[in-house]
């Protein structure tokens, strides 16, 4: 992971020992290490995210874009996986009916809830 991250970082335009160099380099084990801590394990545990998803070269592209070349930072996970639509829907023998949907596409939707209702709009 860590070199996927890399790999967008331009670390070639610095010498091997730069302290650039060297900052990109920790930056990249810092996000790969969240990650791994937070969805690696022995493999038949692993049921929401797998290695296909965290070694996608446009979710690692995503990681390297959190890497400011100026600061050290304190990274999150991040979401290797994204999408997750669950869709219910129910009706009784008098017509009556009920439709939920719930997607966490990007988060968890927008926040907002409509007043005095409870609904949560999506993002």
């Amino acid at each position: 992971m860590a070199l996927g991250i890399l790999k967008h970082l331009g670390l070639e335009r610095f010498a091997p020992d730069s302290a650039e160099a060297l900052h990109l380099q920790i930056e990249a084990m810092k996000l790969a290490f969240r990650d791994m801590w937070a969805f690696v394990a022995d493999r038949e545990h692993m049921r929401e995210v797998e290695e296909r998803h965290l070694l996608d070269p446009a979710y690692l592209e995503s990681r390297a874009r959190l890497v400011d070349p100026q600061k050290a930072q304190d990274f999150k996970a991040g979401a290797p996986k994204q999408g997750g639509t669950v869709y219910l829907s129910a009706a009784d023998a008098d017509g009556m009916m009920i439709s939920f949907i719930q997607s966490n596409y990007a988060g968890f939707g927008s926040g907002v809830v409509v007043p005095g209702t409870g609904i949560s709009l999506q993002n």
